[in-house]
């Protein structure tokens, strides 16, 4: 069955959940590249595709958010790009193979593009090329486009995306609560990633990581994209918010308290999951708590 099959039958699909959260609990040091474990580690990150994969998901996403040539120009390793994006796809395949299917990671650039910023868009276009391309060739049966915050970026993305004839492609944003609803950092309104998405060939849309918290600011959300588009929406929430105790980042929000927050809002999504800090027990407890009645 292909990814587009699943998603048009009726079952909810879950997602994993956090993956630099768990690599640094094998001793990922924050801070440094985890990409680049794909590389160096390639058996760790398998780990944690097959603790993800045991516990429920039926979609992992690869250890390749940062795999961009902004972002891996500061590690000074922009000429592996490709290479580690390759293998990242090709270690979650191995994973999940028989098992579900396969999301290439690309994270935003963390820069803003001109005129806003100083990136160009041709060099942000060249780098999609690469980390798109290489992902699709790893074998990723998608493009998941995460913890989007700005709209010219997402849109670029996603002709890129077109371009590469990705057969599949997701789109979500980081939102975080404001007086007048949730929004990206840019500013970014649910609504408006949703047309973009959609305008864009998309065929998911939904919402990562962020600072929402509450269930009537998910609900929020999930309405406005509904309202903006016809795509099926996909939400991985954050286990709460973090605190820095004795030099590690604690999230509060455990298992069975993420899954009784999602519980009112599973009937508007298809696909659901984690972000950081989420654990394959927490997806576990939501496969547990959702799946469908014998």
């Amino acid at each position: 069955m292909t990814l587009k099959e699943a998603i048009g039958r009726e079952e909810l699909l879950f997602s994993d959940g956090g993956m630099g959260t768990e690599l640094q609990k094998l001793g990922l040091e924050i801070n440094s590249c985890g990409d680049l474990w794909c590389l160096t580690h390639p058996d760790r990150v398998a780990q944690v595709h097959r603790m993800y994969a045991d516990a429920g998901s039926s979609l992992v996403s690869t250890n390749t958010f940062s795999c961009n040539r902004f972002a891996l120009e500061k590690h000074g390793i922009a000429d592996k790009q490709a290479e580690m994006a390759r293998a990242g796809a090709r270690i979650a395949k191995e994973v999940m193979a028989g098992r579900g299917w396969v999301l290439g990671s690309v994270g935003p650039c963390g820069e803003m593009l001109e005129p806003v910023g100083t990136a160009k868009p041709e060099e942000l276009r060249a780098s999609l090329r690469i980390q798109i391309g290489a992902l699709l060739e790893g074998g990723a049966d998608a493009i998941l486009l995460e913890t989007m915050s700005a709209l010219d970026e997402v849109a670029l993305a996603l002709e890129v995306a077109q371009e590469m004839n990705a057969p599949f492609v997701i789109v979500t944003g980081a939102f975080d609560p404001t007086k007048s609803g949730p929004r990206t950092m840019m500013g970014a309104r649910p609504e408006q990633l949703a047309k973009v998405a959609a305008e864009g060939g998309a065929n998911v849309v939904g919402a990562n990581c962020g600072r929402l918290s509450q269930e009537s600011e998910f609900l929020l959300l999930l309405e406005r994209m509904h309202a903006a588009s016809d795509l099926p929406l996909m939400l991985q929430p954050n286990a709460g918010q973090p605190d820095a105790q004795d030099d590690k980042i604690v999230y509060h929000c455990g298992p069975e308290a993420l899954a009784s927050l999602l519980g009112p809002l599973v009937k508007h999504v298809k696909i659901l999951g984690g972000c950081c800090g989420s654990t394959p027990a927490h997806i576990c407890a939501m496969k547990e708590r959702f799946k469908p009645q014998a």
